[in-house]
């Protein structure tokens, strides 16, 4: 079974003490979460996403959680189940007439029985990816023919371009009306989560980006997938099939970060990582990243300001367990330790020059630990190794 058909059918104190009081502080690391700790969260599906050994990564479980748009509220689409082509209408099929009740009734229901304790603080994100509320990026033809159709019934005597605005217009609103709310709803029944939509900002171009502002101000955080489609190999070198120099992997990665601190200025940014090749790649997809793009796929995000990394993956069989656990007990594991030995510092604090005060004929010393070098960091393995 592919992974798309399994998703079918199926986020400085103050030291003080004998008259003299020393200022301690520390140096941020070059990424943007200020010199805390760097969150990392697993967040995968299927029978088998329980059973990973991480091999003593800190990687948190129960702290993110994914609603897909077909398993939370009424959300409509069409879609062709890829197995046997089958074309299904859901909830109505477009926005325009799906009914609110129903859908809110049911999201109500499944954001609770997925987060049944109110005070949930993880990071919850939306996979609403079948379409988006602008008429230009609707690339489902059906859901075209059905908008246009809903307006011929109701106004049978627009000629055909104004079918076309008035269908466009009518989508555009009911689609961002539908996100929007459903956003909120999620937001008031667990309100100490982050909330936020998988894949927000997309790389559209910016008159669009526009059209979705209330999209973007109604989310808490934004989670971008930063998963790897070719096999990266060193710049210098000469690409095969399904690969790529991996300069142009790092400039994606960081033209995404900069897109959500473009449309959502200070809202918190967590990349969604994927450790295997998209299938999307007909050579390398399904095979457990190499190492240049394990090491892009952490730093270079990081190096541009996120808050937090998500993992995620399908589970449909227990081979990809046991390639997972080999992998972070393996090369991944060692790669990812390093990476967060760089960024986690765990060195004290340094103490800088202290400001004194002197008492009569007290005696000057200074309290707290001396400050320490910090450990050299072990560099990543640079050299591309592709497979599990």
């Amino acid at each position: 079974m592919t992974l798309r058909a399994f998703m079918s059918m199926c986020s400085i104190g103050t030291l003080a003490a004998c008259g003299l009081m020393a200022h301690a502080q520390t140096t941020p690391p070059a990424g943007g979460t200020g010199g805390t700790p760097l969150p990392i969260y697993w967040n995968p599906t299927g029978p088998q996403d329980a059973a990973i050994n991480f091999s003593g990564l800190p990687i948190q479980t129960g702290k993110s959680y994914m609603f897909y748009q077909h398993l939370v509220g009424k959300y409509p689409r069409v879609w062709t189940n890829p197995t046997n082509g089958v074309v299904s209408i859901e909830n109505e099929g477009i926005p325009q007439r799906t009914n609110w009740n129903t859908h809110v009734t049911k999201l109500r229901r499944d954001v609770i029985a997925a987060l049944p304790d109110p005070a949930w603080d993880g990071t919850a994100i939306l996979d609403f990816e079948s379409w988006h509320p602008t008429w230009a990026t609707l690339a489902i033809p059906q859901m075209k023919t059905m908008s246009r159709d809903w307006v011929r019934a109701r106004f049978p005597n627009l000629n055909a371009q104004q079918v076309e605005q008035r269908a466009a217009e009518e989508f555009e609103a009911a689609g961002m009306d539908f996100m929007v709310r459903t956003m909120q709803e999620c937001k008031a029944l667990r309100p100490r989560a982050t909330w936020g939509f998988y894949g927000f900002p997309y790389n559209y171009p910016t008159a669009v980006q526009e059209q979705f502002r209330p999209l973007f101000d109604s989310v808490d955080a934004f989670f971008l997938p930063m998963y790897a489609v070719n096999y990266s190999v060193p710049d210098g070198s000469a690409p095969g099939p399904g690969q790529r120099p991996i300069s142009v992997y790092n400039r994606s990665l960081n033209h995404y970060v900069e897109l959500a601190n473009t449309w959502g200025p200070g809202k918190p940014v967590y990349s969604i990582v994927w450790m295997r090749y998209h299938e999307m790649n007909p050579i390398y997809g399904g095979q457990f990243i190499n190492d240049l793009d394990l090491q892009s796929m952490f730093r270079e995000p990081w190096r541009a300001g996120i808050q937090g990394v998500v993992f995620w993956d399908a589970f449909p069989d227990a081979s990809i367990r046991n390639g997972y656990n080999s992998f972070f007990a393996g090369r991944g594991g060692q790669n990812i330790r390093s990476f967060l030995n760089e960024v986690n510092p765990t060195q004290p604090p340094i103490v800088t020059a202290p400001t004194t005060v002197l008492q009569p004929n007290s005696v000057i010393r200074v309290v707290g630990p001396p400050a320490k070098k910090a450990a050299p960091f072990r560099a990543l393995t640079a050299a591309p190794t592709g497979g599990r």
